[in-house]
Formats: structure tokens, C-alpha cells, sequence
């Protein structure tokens, strides 16, 4: 499939007929619809992974905001469990991690 070729459509519902979405110069769908909801185009092909999308301005704000709350959680936890664990061996005690 090629991404230059791919075209998008939406409904009128005035007019029951359906109107061609262009993308922007940078290949960014963006919905009328639904604020802040963009994608781009070439990724519907590279399927990049979350943690790329997580820094992808495309993406972030909209798609994975779960996804980066519960990841910014994690590494709090990891670097909370890192320092209970020098603590402990502080006191002479070797963590089970």
C-alpha cells in the first residue's frame, strides 16, 4: 500500500454524499468531529509502537494519554523500589528483587 496514494472520506450529512479529506502538507489527518483526534497518514503503514507515539506530538495528547499516565507511574515506582532497596542495604539487609 502506498501512503501518497491513500485518500480519506467523510460523510455529508446534508448532502448524503461523501467529501474527500486532504491532509495537511505533513500527511496529518485531523477530525472535525472529534477535537485534537489527528493520525498520520504514513503511520497507518509503519504502525510505530507506543512508546513512539508517547513522544510523537501527532499522538500524545489524544491517543495515549492512559498509556503515558500508567507508564509515568511505573517509573516512579521502579525508582521508589531502587530506593527502598539502598535503604535496606544501608541497614545491612539484602532486598529480594
Amino acid at each position: 500500500m502506498d501512503a501518497r496514494r491513500t485518500q480519506f472520506f467523510r460523510l455529508s450529512k446534508a448532502r448524503g454524499v461523501y467529501k474527500s479529506i486532504k491532509p495537511q502538507k505533513s500527511g496529518i489527518i485531523k477530525s472535525k468531529v472529534l477535537p485534537g483526534f489527528q493520525f498520520r497518514i504514513e503511520d497507518l503503514f509503519t504502525k510505530p509502537s507506543p512508546d513512539e507515539m508517547i513522544n510523537d506530538k501527532v499522538y500524545q495528547d489524544f491517543v495515549l494519554p492512559g498509556y503515558l499516565k500508567e507508564k509515568r507511574a511505573r517509573l516512579l515506582a521502579e525508582e521508589r523500589a531502587k530506593q527502598l532497596a539502598e535503604q535496606l542495604r544501608a541497614l545491612g539487609i539484602k532486598p529480594i528483587l
